[in-house]
Order: structure tokens, then sequence, then C-alpha cells
């Protein structure tokens, strides 16, 4: 799914992408002249525990907010950013790829099985 970042305004656009067995869906609607994002991941994943690297399956149920920008986003100085922000360069939010990237961050990160956890 591919929206123009002009084409957002103050009423929230529902939106929905898949990958595998893990969905995003939420809403995007303006805010300051940003985009926020705001929605779920749920689903799940085969991940590889990094203890023993045994395969399992993680189950993903996780809020997500984020901020997109239509270029290079930089904030003002006297403002505290607290949530993540996506930089789009062509104009469009390609809802796909974020929840691509979001996926990414996961497998990315270090993960334990439930067996090893506990240890």
């Amino acid at each position: 799914m591919r929206l123009s970042f002009t084409r957002v305004g103050d009423s929230p656009i529902a939106v929905m992408a898949r990958n595998g067995g893990v969905s995003l869906e939420g809403f995007i609607v303006r805010k300051e002249g940003l985009v926020l994002l705001n929605g779920a991941i749920k689903g799940g994943l085969r991940l590889t525990c990094d203890r023993c690297a045994n395969e399992y399956e993680h189950r993903l149920n996780e809020s997500v907010e984020l901020l997109i920008s239509d270029g290079i986003f930089e904030p003002r100085k006297d403002e505290e950013q607290s949530l993540a922000v996506v930089e789009v360069s062509d104009g469009a939010i390609d809802i796909e790829a974020i929840l691509e990237s979001e996926i990414q961050s996961i497998v990315c990160d270090y993960h334990r099985c439930e067996k090893c956890g506990a240890i």
C-alpha cells in the first residue's frame, strides 16, 4: 500500500500491510506537518535463539507509533522528539516497506527461546 504524502490530511486513513505471517494494521493522519502512523504489528516470525541456535515461533502483538517525514527531518532545537521518524524521499508513504523495516529490526535483535529465556 502506497499513499501520497500530500494526500494525508486531518482525517485518519486506515492502512494495512502483510508480510508472510506478520501484519501491520492502523491508521495515518497529518500531525504538525508530519504524518503519524499509529497501529499494531501482529502475527508470528520464525526466529533463531541466540543462545541455543534452535528455531522457534516468536509471537508479535506490538503497538507502533511512527512519525513520517517527506524528506530529511530535523527537529527544532527546543523540541524533544520521543517517536521514531521515518523519512520518505519520493513523496510516497510505502506501508509495506515500513512493515519490512520493522520486521528486520525485530529479526536483528537478540532473541532467546522460551527454554533459554528462563536461564
